[in-house]
Formats: C-alpha cells, structure tokens, sequence
C-alpha cells in the first residue's frame, strides 16, 4: 500500500515485476496525486515469482518495489512466508489473466496500461460513482 497526498482516490494493481507495462504504468503513476495504490504483486512471467518474494521479505516493501520497478534493483532474496497463493487465487476469482490489472474504487477493472491523464479520468469518475 501506498499513499501519495491525501490518498482520497483509491486504485488496486495486479502487476508483476517482470511485465513492461507494469513498469510504464509505474512512471506513469508518478504524476498521480491524491491517491491510495494497493499494489497486488501478481506472478505470472517466469522469474517473477523470486522477486515477489524477495519485495515481500523486505524490511520496507515499498521502497524495494519503487527500486525494483524504477531502477531494476533487485531486493535481495528474503526467507519469509509471503500471500502469493493467496494473491494468485483472488486475482483467479477477479478473472485477472494479465498483468496490469486495475481495479478502481466504483469496481471498474481496466485489464491493461493507462496513461496518467487516462488514469486520472478514471479515478475521478470512479471517486464520483
């Protein structure tokens, strides 16, 4: 979870670490106020899975998530019990099948990348549903 401003708009993320548009919708999510992101880290391409684990096993995920997806620094590998089956299943459920998934607060599921002016369109219709 993270909060940039007063974190009034909320927006959840299925995204994998290995996934191009994850990381352009990252640079993209930059120029976004106002908002509460809950990142679901969602492994689906090969290798996505050790990084997920070592983003959970960090001492602050959301710096090492930031590293990881801006700077492609890699956390170092962590041993701890993380909720990715967990993960996986509800974003089964929510018949996520690709990475970026979001989710906006009025129950909106964009299956893919937005742009930040697309992406600010959205929360405010969905703040406002």
């Amino acid at each position: 979870k993270q909060v940039k401003g007063k974190g009034e708009r909320k927006l959840a993320i299925f995204t994998d670490p290995n996934c191009g548009f994850c990381k352009k919708l990252e640079k993209e999510l930059l120029q976004i106020d106002n908002i509460t992101i809950y990142q679901f880290m969602y492994p689906l391409f090969p290798g996505s899975e050790e990084k997920t684990s070592a983003v959970w096993c960090s001492k602050d995920r959301a710096k090492a998530w930031d590293e990881l997806m801006h700077k492609d620094i890699i956390p170092q590998a962590g041993n701890c019990a993380t909720p990715t089956a967990k993960v996986m299943a509800l974003g089964k459920k929510l018949k996520v099948n690709g990475t970026p998934a979001l989710i906006f607060a009025d129950g909106t599921i964009n299956p893919g990348y937005l742009p930040a002016a697309e992406l600010e369109k959205a929360l405010t219709a969905a703040a406002n549903h």
